[in-house]
């Protein structure tokens, strides 16, 4: 796939400070993240992504380096999260599904390459992220329809379940932790999307109440009221069909 800039233009002097900062991996305000996106939206390249899937990029953008640099932080050796490959993944599967050419998505790594750079300038190792190909490949197995390997495809469906659930344990822990709050988990809606598409051997409620009953089990210290809007928001998420993906 040809990698292509992000547009460098746009209607105002905000929008392109905002622009420029996501460009070079720099650090954007989360609540500053749908004004980036409506205002990129004049200046998208024609078939690509639309202004609801840069959203979501930009989202986790934000979530993976956030993620990423509490390791960096310890000087620990660590590898690209799976939540991020499978969020990668549902974006691709979305935009399929739209019509829409995956041309910001293919940039993605490196903008979150360059703000772990930009984060810890002085780094010894930095982890490489998968390009849009190998996730498209990795994630592709899953989608069924082989015969005599499908034992096989649930087992690493549920394997992938247990990875993803065990980074949104240790994000949403280490978070409350240094920000006395929660972080955003879309990434946690979006797996269970495509998990429940994998035919991984939960139904809807059963991936619903298996993730909610873990996270509310192993972190205590987190007010109900997060556990209670994560429940929402995988009720909302499973029901939403502009927001569904479908497997070939």
């Amino acid at each position: 796939m040809n990698q292509q800039p992000l547009p460098n233009v746009l209607p105002n002097r905000a929008a392109q400070n905002l622009l420029r900062a996501v460009e070079q991996g720099q650090w954007i305000p989360v609540h500053m993240i749908p004004e980036l996106a409506r205002q990129m939206q004049p200046m998208l390249i024609p078939g690509a992504e639309d202004l609801q899937l840069l959203h979501l990029m930009l989202d986790l953008v934000q979530t993976t380096s956030t993620y990423m640099s509490y390791y960096l932080s310890n000087h620990a050796m660590f590898e690209c999260p799976t939540f991020y490959s499978t969020s990668v993944y549902y974006i691709y599967k979305l935009a399929l599904k739209r019509r829409q050419n995956p041309v910001y998505l293919d940039t993605l790594a490196v903008v979150v390459k360059r703000r772990l750079r930009d984060l810890f300038p002085h780094a010894a190792y930095l982890p490489n992220l998968p390009s849009l190909q190998q996730i498209i490949i990795s994630n592709h197995f899953y989608e069924g329809g082989v015969q005599g390997i499908y034992g096989f495809q649930k087992e690493r469906a549920w394997n992938r379940f247990e990875k993803v659930l065990g980074e949104a344990y240790s994000y949403i822990g280490t978070y409350h932790q240094c920000h006395g709050t929660t972080p955003n988990v879309d990434f946690l809606y979006q797996f269970a999307i495509l998990y429940t598409k994998y035919n991984g051997g939960v139904g809807r409620e059963q991936f619903h109440n298996a993730a909610c009953n873990y996270l509310r089990t192993n972190l205590p210290q987190v007010g109900q009221e997060f556990f209670r809007q994560l429940s929402h928001g995988f009720q909302n998420t499973l029901t939403l069909q502009d927001m569904a993906v479908t497997f070939a």
